[in-house]
């Protein structure tokens, strides 16, 4: 059983990051990766994970793996996921990013209950907690 769960959850992980993509949050040509950031999406263990939902308030229309912004503040709005093995369960929660250029971030959630959600982003070089809040 504990197998079958197992290959159930990657397989839904797995589909999810198939209908996910990269959004470039400024207008223009690509620009190189010293002068932009990126926020990744990322999962703190098989059962909880979080995308990028929306950029300044600009939705992406399906679930970003990667979002590029330009360095200054930014409103994040992170999608919490959580696979129970039965059901699951998603929020909204929105955090303030100051992002640096040069720098990967990563975003991550955790669903407790209905009422306990956390957000945050993390530092991908530090893995120091740069926005949001991260559960003790």
């Amino acid at each position: 059983m504990k197998t079958l769960l197992m290959i159930f959850a990657i397989s839904v992980t797995t589909l999810l990051a198939s209908c996910a993509g990269t959004m470039q949050t400024y207008e223009g040509s690509e620009l190189p990766p010293e002068k932009v950031a990126v926020i990744k999406a990322g999962s703190i263990d098989l059962f909880n994970s979080a995308t990028v939902h929306a950029v300044d308030g600009v939705e992406s229309g399906f679930n970003i793996v990667n979002a590029v912004v330009l360095p200054g503040e930014h409103l994040i709005q992170i999608r919490p996921y959580k696979f129970t093995g039965i059901a699951s369960y998603w929020a909204y929660r929105t955090v303030v990013l100051n992002a640096e250029a040069g720098h990967t971030y990563i975003a991550l959630g955790k669903i407790i209950d209905e009422e306990t959600i956390y957000a945050w982003i993390e530092d991908a070089e530090t893995g120091l907690v740069v926005a949001g809040t991260k559960p003790d």
